[in-house]
Order: structure tokens, then C-alpha cells, then sequence
């Protein structure tokens, strides 16, 4: 597991990342904050979500303005060629602000996936 320079490798993941294009929303226990990337993935062997969003709000900024310092709920709503317009919500969501503008996240909760529009509709725009 660990390399010939003492850092640990980590197994590869297949993130799915969503740009400020697609970004419709992205809010953590109600408090809406723009985002310019989005990375998520899921780990089936271990089943929880993790991932990153790119924002110009740091984590301290998040939890004075959800007065919420432990888990909570993120909410994320996008759009993709395959799917439409689509939300989903992560459960009991940990928060780890690694870099200045990159918050780590991780879920343990079941999430749910939801499409809100198909591709077929011209009323959203990729």
C-alpha cells in the first residue's frame, strides 16, 4: 500500500465531475453557494459517497451560515447530456476543507437520485 517514497496509493476511483455549466445548485442544509466543479464517486465496496466541490466559500463561511458544524445534508442539482436535469441529496455529510478553495465531502447516508427533466426537453440548456 505504500510506495517506495512513503506516500500512501490510493486505489482509483471514477469521479464524476460536473463544471459550473451543469451546476443548476448546490446547497449544504439549506445554504445555497456557487460552485465551479463538482467531483463525486461512490465507493460500492464500502458504500459511501465522497467527493470535492471548487468554491470561493471556504467551510468556515458554510457552517456560519447553516449555524451547523457537524453533518448535514448536501444537495446538488445538475444537468448532463445523458440524464436531463437532475438532483440529488447526500445524507449525514461530513465536510473537510482541504485547500482554499477545494472542500472535501464524504456521505455515509443512502442517497437519492432523482431526474427532474429528461434530455428530450428544450427548456434547459447544457
Amino acid at each position: 500500500m505504500f510506495g517506495n517514497s512513503g506516500f500512501l496509493m490510493l486505489p482509483k476511483k471514477r469521479f464524476k465531475t460536473i463544471t459550473d455549466k451543469n451546476v443548476h445548485a448546490v446547497e449544504f442544509e439549506g445554504f445555497r453557494f456557487k460552485t465551479l466543479q463538482v467531483c463525486q464517486s461512490y465507493d460500492a465496496r464500502r458504500k459511501f459517497h465522497s467527493g470535492f466541490l471548487l468554491t470561493s466559500f471556504s467551510l468556515k463561511e458554510i457552517h456560519m451560515q447553516t449555524r451547523k458544524h457537524g453533518r448535514g445534508s448536501l444537495y446538488i442539482k445538475g444537468w448532463d447530456r445523458n440524464r436531463g436535469l437532475w438532483e440529488i441529496t447526500f445524507p449525514d455529510t461530513r465536510l473537510k476543507q482541504l485547500e482554499e478553495d477545494i472542500i472535501w465531502f464524504r456521505s455515509d447516508g443512502t442517497s437519492s437520485f432523482m431526474i427532474l427533466k429528461g434530455v428530450n426537453n428544450s427548456d434547459v440548456d447544457d
